[in-house]
């Protein structure tokens, strides 16, 4: 039986513990990370108010990992980044989002968009 070491864990595990992905050619392959740490990565139930403070930019997430690395691969500049406000209110982090975007001369979010 084929085995592959999880990145995150140092685990030697069956190729059944690692989902399997496709590559933009349609290659298979299975990913660095084994399912329980995948799963242990998931969202928290937590949302994120953080700001870019190189590029002026405020936001709001409920996955910060995965959306600091989306910012970096559009080519943001993530470093500096500060996590603003936590909440598990959705409504609550898109209030203090709009209250942080307009204490930075940006024009906030419309709070309806969040109901």
């Amino acid at each position: 039986m084929e085995t592959k070491i999880c990145n995150q864990c140092n685990k030697e595990k069956t190729l059944k513990s690692f989902a399997k992905n496709r590559t933009s050619t349609k290659k298979q392959y299975h990913r660095a990370k084994c399912n329980t740490c995948r799963n242990k990565n998931q969202k928290t139930g937590l949302y994120y108010v953080y700001y870019l403070p190189n590029e002026n930019y405020c936001g709001i997430t409920d996955y910060l990992t995965r959306r600091l690395s989306k910012h970096k691969k559009e080519g943001k500049n993530i470093e500096n980044h500060h996590v603003l406000y936590i909440s598990r209110d959705k409504k609550q982090a898109a209030y203090h989002e709009a209250l942080y975007q307009s204490t930075l001369c940006m024009e906030g979010l419309a709070l309806t968009m969040y109901n």
